[in-house]
């Protein structure tokens, strides 16, 4: 190979590795979980779509904005997970009814006449 071929080589090497550090980066730091998918398949899943919305050869802006709307996307629906078991978000309604008559005895349910 040539000495033109070994650098164009070096510099899709270096554009790659550095999209990939990007992409698990930003894996590693948000930990996304999609709904039905294990964490392995949400990181390779998540992976790609990166990889694909930040790939320098795609020329046509459309492409590459349907790409970013997709991770966009694939991102809110990770985050619903986390939203959806948030201790903060869990809403506990607690319904406290009166006691009937001043007290009394308890276990009552209204049980007395009515035949």
């Amino acid at each position: 190979p040539s000495s033109t071929m070994v650098a164009l080589r070096q510099v899709e090497d270096d554009t790659l590795r550095s999209a990939l550090e990007a992409a698990v980066g930003e894996i590693s730091s948000t930990r996304p979980k999609y709904p039905n998918l294990s964490c392995a398949e949400t990181a390779v899943k998540y992976l790609s779509l990166y990889l694909k919305a930040h790939n320098p050869r795609i020329k046509s802006e459309h492409i590459r904005s349907i790409y970013h709307t997709k991770l966009t996307e694939f991102k809110q629906r990770c985050a619903l997970v986390d939203r959806l078991f948030e201790p903060s978000q869990v809403r506990v309604r607690v319904c406290v009814c009166p006691r009937e008559g001043g007290g009394g005895g308890g276990g009552g349910g209204g049980g007395g006449g009515g035949g």
